[in-house]
């Protein structure tokens, strides 16, 4: 089962049990997180982690792509987290097969108006199971490598709105194009360890890369990483947003960011975890 409190983020008072007696020890996890002392059990499902984008243009849902979310999980406590998602899905095909009309018809018959949206799943058997929507801008800016292949950006567009009504001129459905116009992305976010930035090295260098169209820094030096944050959101290092020609080159940009940027305790030890494995791409 999957045990997590029903108003926190960030994949705080998240746990996995497998048994009884975990049971009840992830039960206190989630509610020791809970303001209203309220949880949400349910089953723990498998499979490959996905992320659906629509935008809605005067109640007409525009998919806009789909990515394939890869987490690691360092602790028994901990859920797991995004350390890479990348652009466009190996499943965007079967997608757009067997689920797009599918949610294009449920989000018309909700009412939605305007505005972006996320549907996060996992996807098994041709079929992608949703477990998280958000009608809202990602917190993981995941709009920055789309914006960056098809020049239509979620941001300017809830400006545009907020100042004229309209999302932006014209019809959204022929600016967007699910596979990302021929390119790749990758939203890299490495996790660290419980302990304080004391050195941070290679953030300026990786910012003047080419390939690399926003970084966006999580922990600084003098910050910490405690023993409550470890196995959240909050113990993420950076987030770097990375767009290539092609697969190769995304996968040679990945490994060069993470071998430019290190993150030092104050003894002087690596504290990011690990490096995403471009190999499982």
């Amino acid at each position: 089962l999957l045990v997590k409190p029903v108003d926190s983020s960030g994949s705080k008072g998240i746990s996995v049990c497998w048994d009884q007696d975990s049971f009840y020890n992830s039960v206190k996890n989630a509610l020791r997180y809970s303001k209203s002392k309220r949880i949400i059990i349910e089953k723990y499902m498998i499979g490959d982690e996905v992320v659906s984008y629509y935008y809605m243009q005067n109640g007409n849902p525009v998919f806009v792509g789909m990515c394939d979310r890869y987490t690691v999980k360092y602790s028994e406590k901990s859920s797991p987290l995004p350390i890479a998602y990348v652009y466009p899905s190996k499943h965007i095909a079967d997608y757009i097969i067997n689920n797009n009309a599918t949610v294009i018809s449920m989000l018309k018959g909700i009412g939605m108006e305007n505005g972006p949206l996320f549907l996060q799943g996992f996807f098994n058997d041709g079929i992608t199971s949703f477990y998280e929507p958000g009608y809202r801008l990602c917190g993981a800016r995941e709009h920055c490598i789309i914006s960056s292949c098809v020049g239509v950006n979620s941001e300017d567009m809830l400006l545009n709105f907020a100042i004229t009504g309209n999302m932006l001129d014209g019809d959204l459905t022929k600016k967007l194009d699910p596979y990302m116009n021929g390119k790749f992305g990758c939203k890299l976010s490495p996790i660290l360890k419980v302990g304080k930035v004391a050195k941070i090295d290679g953030i300026d260098i990786v910012k003047q890369m080419d390939n690399v169209k926003f970084l966006y820094e999580n922990k600084m030096e003098g910050d910490e990483v405690s023993p409550d944050e470890e196995g959240t959101l909050s113990s993420l290092a950076y987030r770097a947003y990375i767009v290539c020609d092609s697969m190769e080159e995304l996968k040679l940009m990945i490994n060069k960011v993470q071998d430019s940027i290190h993150y030092y305790d104050i003894d002087g030890n690596e504290m990011i975890q690990s490096k995403f494995d471009v190999a499982i791409i």
